[in-house]
C-alpha cells in the first residue's frame, strides 16, 4: 500500500514539473542572468570579476565560483576546435523547435551604436517596429540597455523534441 502512495507522489510531482513555468531573465543593466523554475529553484549567474554561479534549490542554497572551470573549458575547446565537428542538420531543427517553445514576457532595448549617422538611419527602423517606443528605443548619449525575460515549461520543451 505504502508503495502506491509514494509512487503517486513521484507521478505528481513529475506532474508538477512538467507544468511548472520556467522563466528565463537576462538584464545588461544590472548583470542579472537568471533562470527560475517556481517552487523548485533558481540559478543567477553573477557576471562581474568574481564570475560566480548562485543556485537556490528547494531550501538549499550554495555558490560555485566558476573562473577555474571556465579556464578548464577553454583548453577543452581548444581540442574540440581541433577535431573536425560533424554538423547535422537534424539537430539544427530541434534547436529552432525548442526556441520557438519560448513565449518573450518582456522585451526592452536601448541602443546607442555610437555613430551619429547610423543613429538616425537606424530611428524609422526601430519606429516601424515599435511605434509606441516602449520596448525599441535610440538614444544619442552612450546608454545601452536590453532587458529580455522569457517562459516556457518543460512539456512545451518536450513536446518541441519529440515533433
Amino acid at each position: 500500500m505504502w508503495w502506491a502512495v509514494i509512487f503517486l507522489l513521484l507521478i505528481a510531482l513529475l506532474l508538477f514539473m512538467f507544468i511548472t513555468p520556467i522563466v528565463v531573465e537576462l538584464n545588461s543593466e544590472t548583470g542579472r542572468c537568471q533562470l527560475q523554475m517556481t517552487g523548485i529553484g533558481r540559478v543567477n549567474l553573477i557576471l562581474d570579476e568574481s564570475f560566480t554561479l548562485n543556485v537556490q534549490l528547494f531550501f538549499f542554497n550554495f555558490t560555485i565560483h566558476m573562473l577555474p572551470i571556465a579556464r578548464v573549458r577553454e583548453i577543452q575547446e581548444e581540442k574540440i576546435s581541433e577535431r573536425k565537428v560533424r554538423k547535422s542538420h537534424f539537430r539544427l531543427k530541434k534547436i529552432i523547435s525548442v526556441m520557438k517553445s519560448f513565449q518573450v514576457q518582456q522585451f526592452y532595448l536601448d541602443l546607442d551604436t555610437g555613430n551619429f549617422v547610423l543613429n538616425s538611419w537606424l530611428f524609422p527602423v526601430a519606429q516601424f517596429f515599435d511605434p509606441t517606443h516602449h520596448r525599441v528605443t535610440l538614444n544619442f548619449i552612450g546608454r545601452n540597455e536590453c532587458v529580455i525575460t522569457l517562459k516556457n515549461n518543460l512539456l512545451r520543451i518536450v513536446r518541441a523534441l519529440l515533433s
